[in-house]
């Protein structure tokens, strides 16, 4: 079997860390609001994949995680004049509807951000005491000129990817590149840490979950999107010389997402999951399948109707 790893960008063996054993790491949602048609796809894939392997009699350790604390999740509360838990736990519950309405199978464990605090402040002092993290006047920050491979998974240089690039100035930044691992907080979501009451940046999230549920080296590790959170992610374990060092160690490709004709990719996920879950609720799922998981496509009813009369005919 051949995956697409994206550190090599190359489709490789897929070898196990551990003879008959895969160890995998799902990015899962951020909690603000109902699934639209994107996630839905891209969970598919990954549903798809676990039942593979396991179909080949793989033993497949799945684990696909919660955020429940992000800068969003606290807009839209305050939005909605309700608590971020409160929040956070109706779009669970909706997630967890749509992904059974779809078939999908439950991940062996799924670890919430806001279970995981201690790990990421643990992971944030790791970094900062290997130096590639610091403490600045409003939030610590993971530093990108401390590492030499940053941008090795998009395949670019630091210098490269600032040129040009529209940043706003942040003076408590060393580098406009750097971003943030802890926000530093007094009101709203936040706990104590050793910089300050605040809550963890976005990126650093994953880092920690992923090491805690699989260990230091694992098989795969996936995510919805690609630019900023895959890159910014690795770095982290990286850096914390954790995980990634095995040379099975797989960061795989995410799924591009579904968008309709009368949609670009800006404002496609206003298009809900729910929305689509009429009878058969089947058709989305084959759409996915039968659809190459790194290419962009239309969903038109059209396509729906002649999928439906295919899997008639079968």
């Amino acid at each position: 079997m051949k995956v697409f790893n994206t550190l090599s960008g190359k489709k490789e063996n897929l070898v196990p860390i551990e003879e008959n054993k895969i160890k995998m790491y799902v990015c899962g949602m951020t909690v603000y609001d109902d699934t639209h048609i994107g996630h839905a796809r891209t969970f598919i894939s990954f549903d798809l994949i676990v039942r593979y392997l396991r179909s080949i009699n793989y033993e497949v350790h799945y684990i696909r995680n919660i955020t429940d604390v992000d800068d969003k999740i606290i807009a839209r509360a305050e939005e909605l004049n309700i608590s971020p838990k409160e929040l956070t736990e109706k779009y669970i519950d909706s997630m967890n509807e749509d992904f059974i309405s779809l078939g999908m199978i439950e991940p062996d464990s799924e670890p919430r951000a806001t279970d995981n605090i201690d790990s990421i402040i643990s992971l944030i002092e790791i970094l900062i005491e290997k130096g590639h993290a610091y403490e600045g006047d409003s939030d610590v920050y993971f530093s990108a000129e401390s590492f030499d491979s940053y941008g090795k998974l998009s395949r670019r240089n630091l210098e490269d990817m600032l040129a040009g690039a529209r940043v706003d100035v942040d003076t408590d930044k060393k580098n406009p590149a750097d971003f943030v691992l802890w926000k530093k907080n007094t009101e709203g979501l936040k706990w104590d840490s050793p910089w300050g009451a605040g809550r963890p940046g976005w990126h650093i999230e994953c880092s920690a979950m992923s090491m805690d549920a699989l260990g230091e080296t694992f098989d795969i590790h996936e995510y919805q999107k690609f630019h900023p959170m895959h890159p910014c992610s690795l770095l982290s374990i990286q850096c914390a010389n954790l995980v990634y060092q095995h040379p099975k160690a797989n960061p795989t490709s995410v799924p591009q997402y579904f968008f309709s004709k009368e949609q670009n990719q800006q404002d496609f996920s206003y298009l809900y999951q729910h929305q689509l879950l009429r009878p058969p609720t089947y058709l989305l799922s084959f759409f996915s399948i039968i659809s190459h998981k790194n290419q962009k496509t239309q969903l038109r009813n059209k396509h729906l109707n002649h999928l439906h009369k295919r899997v008639l005919s079968l």
